[in-house]
């Protein structure tokens, strides 16, 4: 395939599951702007020739733009795009893209986007708030990913300070999110089984290798290490957490109980990630039903989700 005058192509293409078809990212440096920024987009092609479409990616920027994740199914990617602020400041973004219904979803962490605007609501001149991601990774069943994000404050004549970075859970419909952990040191990864993360903490000289158990919530210290991965299993070895539909407007609880902080809320009829039970408050009195469902973000109440 020939791209048009000035059209670079960002990261390396990557195929789909099936090897029927290749994603990359490209941009025009024709449309650069003063501070080097390049519009991006997503390049589709089958082999077999049948499939060549540009898929538009609004507000992405694609200055040293790494390579597009693609979902498990392939039908969504995830980018991570950066955008310069200036010529030595740089902010960088989580976006989903959906392949099939061609929509955007931008994802940022509320803790994280708390810490920006709290920047800029002090800011003074020569200071200025910055998002920055040290790597993702997508469920197995591709409704959501882990991901590192910081904010950073720009103090000014080279200074930064960081103001919250942690390891956080995030829906890909940005219904609920999760923190795991405070600064990680590097990419996290999710098991194939789907109930368990790895990733890195600890400092730059002494990296720790730790696993979150999205079930119970135990973190386990496997040691010294960097770069954690999995072994790929057989998919006749895979067994998913299951998914359920919730059957009426459901909150997120911080704990299996109605006393507890509301984290989230899942409108009725959405699709929900089952991961784990728990026992807790019997929410409908009399039922004798305590059990409470783990899902990302917290608890809900098992009688309002469907199997």
């Amino acid at each position: 395939t020939e791209f048009g005058p000035g059209t670079r192509v960002f990261g390396r293409p990557v195929f789909t599951a099936d090897g029927g078809k290749v994603l990359v990212v490209v941009g025009c440096s024709i449309l650069m702007g003063a501070t080097g920024n390049i519009g991006g987009a997503i390049y589709e092609a089958s082999l077999d020739g049948l499939v060549n479409r540009l898929h538009s990616a609004e507000g992405t920027g694609v200055v040293s733009l790494p390579t597009p994740i693609l979902s498990p199914d392939a039908s969504r990617v995830a980018l991570i795009s950066r955008w310069k602020l200036s010529y030595c400041e740089s902010e960088e973004s989580l976006s989903i893209f959906d392949l099939h219904r061609g929509n955007q979803q931008e994802l940022t962490p509320e803790e994280i986007s708390k810490a920006v605007q709290a920047i800029a609501d002090a800011s003074t001149e020569g200071r200025t708030a910055t998002i920055t991601m040290s790597g993702l990774a997508w469920s197995p069943a591709g409704d959501a990913v882990v991901a590192t994000f910081a904010a950073k404050d720009l103090c000014g004549e080279g200074a930064t300070r960081l103001e919250a970075a942690a390891v956080y859970l995030l829906r890909i419909d940005s219904l609920a999110e999760e923190k795991l952990a405070e600064a990680s040191l590097g990419p996290p990864s999710w098991s194939p089984s789907g109930d368990l993360i790895a990733y890195v903490t600890g400092e730059p000289d002494a990296p720790q290798i730790r696993l979150f158990d999205l079930a119970t919530g135990d973190v386990t210290d496997l040691g010294p290490g960097i770069a954690p991965a999995w072994r790929p299993l057989p998919p006749e070895a895979v067994s998913l957490p299951w998914e359920g539909a919730v059957t009426d407007n459901l909150r997120i609880r911080s704990e299996p109980s109605t006393a507890s902080d509301t984290v989230g809320t899942l409108p009725k009829g959405t699709k929900v990630r089952v991961y784990g039970e728990a026992q807790g408050e019997e929410a409908e009195a009399g039922s004798g039903n305590r059990i409470w469902y783990r899902v990302i973000g917290g608890y809900v109440y098992s009688a309002f989700v469907e199997r």
